[in-house]
């Protein structure tokens, strides 16, 4: 959340644990850091027959996410093949999985609709949708040129409250911002621009070294913008 991933890091002991970690997530979409992702995907393709069914779809996405392409495909296939298409992990699920590989096979619309049907999917959704899809949903948006509709659901994922989200929310928080900002900017809209770039900067001022340059780049933008 505040960019000190060397702290969490620490904290956590090891970024891969036998699964896809949320640390190791927000490294690769802020920094495209793939560093010990060939070996989790290992460990996820090792461990496989003894994955639950409420795994696979974090795995997959992340595999995906990292450029695992076809782990993630034949992951998705073992989920399908060992649980059945009528299994309420995978109903409430899939959706997820099959977005991120969308997501990776260069196909950002359909990604959107399925991050958008997995927010709406399974029996936690009036509990959880605050962290289901709408940050990805937006993500989607953003690859596909769609400022609108990614500042739409950047936005909803931001208003939700943080804690609500748990450790995945405060994973996208940051992102969130920082693309509102940059979006805003292109559009013109600079008062909603100023207001997000101040966010992140506040946010990140004492973010790991090797983000500072995201923060130093937000910074000028606002300068620009504030004249």
């Amino acid at each position: 959340y505040h960019g000190r991933y060397g702290d969490a890091e620490r904290c956590i002991g090891r970024i891969f644990s036998g699964r896809w970690g949320l640390l190791a997530g927000a490294r690769l979409r802020m920094l495209g850091d793939t560093s010990g992702v060939g070996a989790a995907a290992r460990e996820v393709m090792d461990s496989v027959a003894v994955l639950p069914s409420g795994q696979f779809a974090q795995q997959i996405a992340g595999l995906a996410e990292a450029g695992h392409l076809a782990d993630a495909k034949r992951l998705l296939a073992e989920w399908r093949r060992r649980f059945g298409y009528d299994d309420p992990e995978y109903l409430q699920d899939r959706g997820w999985a099959e977005g991120a590989i969308a997501l990776a096979e260069g196909r950002p619309d359909s990604a959107a609709r399925a991050f958008l049907a997995y927010n709406q999917s399974g029996f936690l959704t009036a509990v959880y949708r605050y962290s289901r899809g709408w940050p990805e949903a937006a993500m989607a948006f953003d690859q596909a040129g769609q400022a609108d509709s990614a500042i739409t659901y950047y936005e909803k994922a931001l208003a939700q409250p943080l804690f609500a989200g748990g450790a995945s929310g405060a994973t996208w928080y940051p992102i969130a911002l920082r693309r509102l900002g940059v979006l805003y900017d292109a559009r013109g809209d600079r008062d909603k621009a100023i207001r997000k770039y101040a966010a992140f900067i506040d946010l990140w001022k004492d973010a790991d070294a090797e983000l500072q340059p995201q923060v130093d780049e937000a910074r000028r933008r606002l300068a620009a913008l504030v004249g």
